[in-house]
């Protein structure tokens, strides 16, 4: 009964830490969000799309920093399912996983474990495409019905671009796991303890950085299938993958440098979702380490 409670009392510590870290983090990720969508819809460097913001050209209204909460409605819906995959996935598998893995000398942990969580993670957020789109078609400043023509499939549209989502999140999430390594070594050089909450921070614009460069093509991949149904119609009439017709589209338009559009923003937006993430992960390493320890001392009774 008291591993019970212990447990209940953990996953509701993280489950309400995890909401307060979506919470404070809500309002810049959104905003960094909103910047890399109109800089790849609109294909604008970023500096072009935040003034298109702020002016009001993108939403319909006088100039106002109001604008970058455009979509803020759209974020939560997808952040709160998200929430629990993030809390489950970071705060109990994933420590859970290198505890298991370090108890018996495993050398292939960090690869195992990236990969279980990688999976779980990217299944979870596939399922839950539809608020992904609803965000993303928000932040361009357009209507999802608006958007289709007669007979084009509401539910099709919102699953649009799901796979690339979920190779995306999963992609992520495997690079979360090496790319913490390599912010661990970086931080050796610093008097800073890399699983303090400051050391979190502190790695957190390495990381987010890393894994930008890593999964931003599947980011782009999915943004233009969501912002334009046509491509993916296209696709299915012609009977060739929406993916590649996607690719193609960034080609036809804005040319290789397309495909780099709003990679910055997107940066900075991952980059702070990251440093949450630590949080969480540290988290649930520390409950295990408090397990470990309670287990030595009752033994050593």
């Amino acid at each position: 009964m008291a591993t019970k409670t212990s447990f209940y009392s953990q996953a509701m510590n993280a489950g309400i830490q995890g909401g307060q870290i979506m919470l404070m983090s809500a309002v810049p990720v959104n905003a960094c969000n909103l910047l890399s969508v109109v800089c790849c819809h609109d294909n604008l460097t970023a500096r072009q799309a935040l003034w298109k913001i702020y002016s009001g050209k993108v939403h319909r209204g006088p100039p106002s920093a109001m604008h970058f909460l455009t979509g803020m409605s759209g974020h939560l819906m997808k952040e709160f399912p998200r929430l629990f995959i993030k809390v489950g996935v970071l705060t109990f598998v994933k420590p859970d996983l290198e505890h298991y893995f370090r108890s018996r000398n495993d050398a292939n942990a960090t690869l195992k474990t990236a990969i279980v969580v990688s999976l779980l993670w990217g299944g979870g957020e596939a399922a839950i495409n539809p608020f992904d789109t609803l965000r993303t078609m928000w932040q361009s400043g357009k209507g999802v019905r608006e958007s289709l023509r007669p007979g084009q499939s509401l539910l099709g549209h919102l699953y649009a671009g799901s796979l690339a989502n979920g190779l995306r999140q999963a992609a992520t999430v495997w690079m979360f796991s090496y790319s913490e390594l390599a912010a661990n070594r970086c931080m050796e050089a610093t008097p800073i303890d890399p699983h303090s909450l400051e050391g979190a921070i502190a790695k957190s614009p390495i990381q987010g950085a890393l894994t930008t460069a890593a999964v931003y093509l599947p980011e782009r991949v999915k943004n233009v299938l969501q912002l334009h149904p046509d491509v993916r119609e296209h696709a299915h009439r012609t009977k060739s993958s929406s993916y590649l017709a996607a690719f193609r589209h960034i080609l036809t338009h804005q040319g290789f440098q397309g495909l780099a559009r709003g990679m910055v923003a997107k940066t900075w937006s991952i980059t702070i979702m990251t440093a949450g993430a630590n949080y969480l992960v540290e988290l649930g390493r520390g409950n295990l380490n408090r397990v470990d320890e309670g287990e030595r001392a009752f033994l050593d009774k």
